[in-house]
């Protein structure tokens, strides 16, 4: 089973007049190690950002991200915050710390 299925999305940053993505349709199935390749500026961190729905960016989309069967819209907020991780690439960017256990340990120790 895909832990997350995506389809026909496409995203519109706010103000721009080109989409960032365009029509993508994946799925990761669960255990699965999946790399995303491509240019700078080719839409891979866009990408992986509408994966966590806390961390999308301001503009249009359309198509659907599903997380386990459940469109991530739909998940109650535990789930999606206990159960969707997401580690930048550099990080001195991360959101709270500079370590990347540290990062993903803050988050779980917030939810108890």
């Amino acid at each position: 089973m895909a832990i997350f299925e995506i389809e026909n999305l496409s995203f519109t940053y706010a103000g721009a007049k080109k989409p960032s993505l365009s029509g993508v349709t994946m799925n990761i199935e669960r255990g699965s190690f999946t790399a995303v390749c491509g240019a700078t500026g080719s839409g891979k961190s866009t990408l992986l950002r509408m994966l966590k729905r806390e961390l999308r960016p301001q503009g249009h989309m359309t198509g659907e991200v599903r997380y386990n069967g459940v469109a991530l819209d739909k998940l109650d907020d535990r789930t999606a915050a206990c159960s969707i991780g997401f580690v930048m690439q550099r990080p001195e960017q991360q959101l709270v710390t500079d370590r990347v256990w540290h990062e993903l340990a803050f988050g779980l120790e917030n939810m108890g």
